[in-house]
């Protein structure tokens, strides 16, 4: 009541702006993913009303009134910084009492894997170039704060495994290969529309070849059948594909080669067998002795002819 007939000291008012106003800010913030920015100016008319009654302009410099003491700042918490700390105490604490919070995020994380195509610690990724690969969201905030302050968090969660020798992450061979922005975003749409992270999800078993179902943005060789995918469009137009085929040429094939060669310049090696067991997962198997194609559909196993379509069994 004394802030509001103008009878408070100055003392009365810095107390009342650190220790209510930013307080009652606080309750929020584990859940909120405001900006610096937005705060900034959520902050602005309580800032500029109560510095002058504190004694101090209300055009101080935010550095300073923000900074550490330890520094010479005023110290005053900005709730980004509260909210962003928050976020990751959060997320050590409930990943680490297996809460079911911790579960549910545990998955949100797995998801962010599995948006980006890569694995690693949180932060570990240059924010930067891949961040608009992420749905907005909670824990992409976490990992765009870690990667503004050079941290990484270690989290033990799921991660998709390269499968073979000289497997590879495909968004890491575009990002390598120097797509940027746009470009970026459209492949990796293509890369989720066929549920595909690694070379090894796109070639033929022999390691050899782009299968030409990828290259065509039909389907891949479906390998890691377990994987929970994000919802995607039932078709991508044609920008989309030509850009695909484009890419995967530039990043995978001999440059010289024929214009739809699909014929890997560095061909994959042998199977991790602690990480697959490829006689289980291939979707096609050829028998010799009765000149047959194979077809995996779910628990059984079909006879296929060469256009793919089942003929029974």
């Amino acid at each position: 009541d004394n802030l509001r007939i103008h009878k408070a000291t100055k003392n009365d008012t810095w107390y009342a702006l650190e220790r209510s106003f930013l307080k009652t800010i606080e309750y929020p913030l584990i859940v909120t993913t405001l900006s610096e920015k937005t705060w900034s100016m959520i902050m602005r008319p309580a800032i500029n009303a109560l510095l002058p009654k504190a004694g101090l302009s209300s055009k101080f410099p935010r550095q300073v009134l923000h900074g550490p003491s330890e520094f010479l700042g005023l110290g005053l918490p900005h709730p980004w910084y509260t909210q962003e700390l928050s976020h990751m105490a959060t997320m050590l604490t409930e990943l680490a009492n297996n809460s079911q919070t911790g579960l549910q995020l545990r998955a949100t994380l797995e998801q962010l894997h599995m948006e980006l195509g890569l694995p690693g610690d949180l932060g570990s990724h240059h924010n930067a170039t891949l961040k608009e690969l992420a749905t907005d969201s909670w824990i992409k905030s976490v990992w765009c704060s870690l990667s503004k302050f050079n941290m990484t968090m270690h989290l033990s969660c799921q991660s998709v495994p390269l499968l073979r020798e000289n497997d590879a992450y495909l968004t890491q061979l575009f990002v390598d290969n120097g797509y940027r922005g746009t470009a970026l975003r459209q492949l990796n749409t293509c890369r989720m529309f066929l549920k595909v992270t690694t070379i090894a999800d796109i070639t033929s078993v022999d390691g050899k070849t782009i299968l030409s179902s990828v290259f065509e943005g039909v389907q891949a060789n479906n390998i890691r059948p377990h994987l929970q995918w994000p919802r995607q469009p039932t078709r991508l137009d044609r920008t989309h594909w030509d850009l695909w085929r484009c890419a995967l040429q530039k990043c995978l094939t001999f440059t010289h080669s024929a214009p739809n060669s699909r014929r890997l310049q560095r061909p994959l090696g042998t199977w991790h067998s602690t990480v697959i067991n490829i006689t289980n997962m291939w979707p096609q198997w050829y028998s010799p002795t009765y000149d047959k194609l194979y077809q995996r559909a779910g628990l059984q196993w079909k006879v296929a002819d060469t256009t793919g379509r089942r003929q029974g069994g």
